[in-house]
């Protein structure tokens, strides 16, 4: 039976395969440091030895490549969650739009487009679509064109169901749909609100 390395030899294969460098692992495990080049020698063509350091290499290797791994994983999962974000960001920007952000009323009791390019990010993209037409009054010397604009929001009620699904505060009317029965068309809103905490000297 193979006699097990020694405490010295062990611990020069463990520094080896991190450094490399056999006198150095050597004067480090605690041999001769005079010797150490020939000691480290003779344990790099030690069978016991050299198979100790094939095995200590490939438990490192396999160590870095889980960590490569696990740091992969993570980065999609992180990855994933960031974009989940921004969808429901999004939705509750659609969901949330406020027309009047867009338009505004003149002096005159009228309605106008807000400048498309000034408006926040945010903003911008609640919108849908932007038409705009043109009319002339009058004639000869005298005239007057008016520009009116028909702005469309992408779907609000689209959007909010979306976000009470995502919250789970929809449910079908009269319960769930039936295997067959397809997307009920009406549901109701539910929420679980916790008991107000009892006040204190109440009866």
């Amino acid at each position: 039976m193979a006699r097990p390395l020694t405490a010295k030899q062990e611990l020069f294969c463990r520094l080896y395969v991190i450094s490399l460098n056999g006198t150095q692992s050597a004067k480090d495990a605690g041999f001769a440091a005079k010797s150490a080049h020939v000691t480290a020698s003779k344990l790099l063509r030690d069978h016991k030895v050299k198979a100790r350091i094939a095995e200590l290499q490939a438990e490192a290797l396999a160590s870095s490549e889980g960590q490569a791994q696990e740091a992969e994983r993570q980065a999609t999962v992180t990855a994933l969650e960031d974009e989940a974000a921004a969808v429901i960001a999004e939705l509750r920007n659609h969901a949330f739009a406020n027309l009047f952000k867009i338009i505004e009323i003149t002096p005159a009791g009228g309605i106008r487009c807000r400048s498309l390019d000034a408006l926040p990010e945010d903003i911008q993209r609640q919108v849908k679509k932007v038409k705009t037409s043109t009319r002339t009054f009058g004639g000869g010397d005298v005239s007057v064109t008016e520009v009116e604009y028909e702005v469309e929001l992408w779907d609000k009620l689209a959007s909010l169901k979306a976000l009470a699904q995502h919250y789970a505060l929809l449910t079908p009317a009269g319960g769930k749909a039936k295997a067959g029965e397809g997307e009920p068309t009406n549901y109701e809103v539910t929420m679980s609100i916790p008991p107000a905490a009892p006040v204190e000297g109440a009866a």
